[in-house]
């Protein structure tokens, strides 16, 4: 399927529909389905899950912060002391903007905003476009890589723009090409790989995909964080031909083990309730914690996953406060003992 926007040396950009994209495309909008998440157009779009997107992201960038720090210092309303809380607080807000605007037209306005948001009072704060032809990638040697000439950085924008507004595609595909898109073309000279993170979570929540507000979409690439720096780097090489394809699938593959991880909690959560109705004295029986591995197979085959739909978000967010303060850092939350399995990751990053 080729693509109305061109690469880095000015050719088509393309991909395969592969079964595996169909698959993971599947799984994602099955759970949109459900409805979980209803938002109304005039509340407040930010949750616990968006506030981790916050850390998150910053994670995925090298902070040092741990998370409940993060979280302290994000909700104190306070000044930042360090590049990690004002890496975080830029974040927040870029977030907060994104979701604000998310009943308007995308354009190459809308994005320097962000990226001003993003990049605000720190080293290298960008003001417009990148007026260089080369630039240093995270995740690949100290040499600066070539790009798009800087003068075809505008026109590129626009062409996005027009792309995300008016071409008629999946929504899941939107996002994965939006992010591609920006990571290949690096249209500023920081804040590039934060922006295509940000821009494919706005895709996301605008076309109905609300449930993602309940998951740090940058916890879950933090996960396996050298999966991304891998597609990231597919992206960049002149000899694939405008091939978007292993990109798209490793996008669409995160987001599909998000759900499932997700789709596990829920699982447990409603066979916890079951197990507090039948047996409300057997204390021992039932665990306010998040669950081992495996426990899909756990569950009981009774509970019918639709009926997951119904939970109250004040329970799902109460559970969930309980799972995140015991993680004092991001080491904790990513080590093997306390996240076995992707799943485990979804959990801990999603909220009510």
């Amino acid at each position: 399927m080729e693509l109305p926007i061109k690469g880095t040396q000015g050719q088509t950009l393309w991909f395969v529909l592969t079964d595996s994209l169909i698959a993971s495309g599947d799984r994602i909008a099955n759970m949109a389905r459900r409805d979980i998440d209803r938002v109304d157009p005039c509340e407040d779009m930010m949750t616990e899950g968006l506030m981790d997107e916050a850390f998150f992201t910053s994670f995925v960038e090298g902070a040092s912060l741990s998370r409940l720090e993060c979280r302290r210092f994000l909700k104190s309303g306070e000044d930042p002391s360090g590049v990690g809380e004002l890496l975080a607080q830029n974040n927040l807000s870029a977030i907060r903007q994104m979701t604000e605007r998310r009943y308007e037209p995308y354009s190459s306005r809308m994005l320097l905003t962000l990226i001003r948001l993003l990049t605000n009072a720190m080293d290298g704060e960008v003001e417009n476009y990148r007026m260089s032809n080369t630039h240093i990638i995270p995740g690949r040697t100290l040499v600066p890589s070539n790009l798009p000439p800087a003068t075809e950085v505008p026109g590129m924008i626009d062409s996005l723009c027009l792309f995300l507004n008016d071409y008629e595609m999946h929504p899941l595909l939107k996002a994965a090409i939006a992010q591609a898109y920006v990571l290949l073309v690096r249209p500023y000279d920081e804040g590039n790989e934060r922006l295509a993170r940000l821009l494919s979570y706005s895709i996301l929540l605008r076309k109905g995909y609300s449930f993602f507000r309940q998951f740090a979409l940058s916890g879950m690439i933090a996960q396996d964080g050298m999966l991304y720096y891998q597609a990231m780097s597919g992206l960049q090489d002149n000899r694939n031909g405008g091939d978007l394809t292993c990109f798209l699938e490793y996008y669409l593959g995160m987001l599909s083990r998000g759900v499932n991880g997700f789709e596990d909690y829920l699982l447990q959560r409603r066979r916890n309730e079951f197990t507090k109705k039948e047996d409300p004295a057997d204390n021992d029986a039932v665990t306010t914690a998040w669950p081992a591995e495996n426990v899909q197979k756990a569950a009981s085959p009774v509970i019918s996953k639709i009926a997951l739909a119904h939970l109250s978000t004040t329970e799902l967010s109460e559970q969930r406060n309980r799972i995140m303060a015991a993680c004092g850092t991001p080491e904790s939350l990513m080590s093997s003992s306390l996240t076995p399995s992707p799943a485990l990751m979804a959990a801990t990053t999603s909220a009510t």
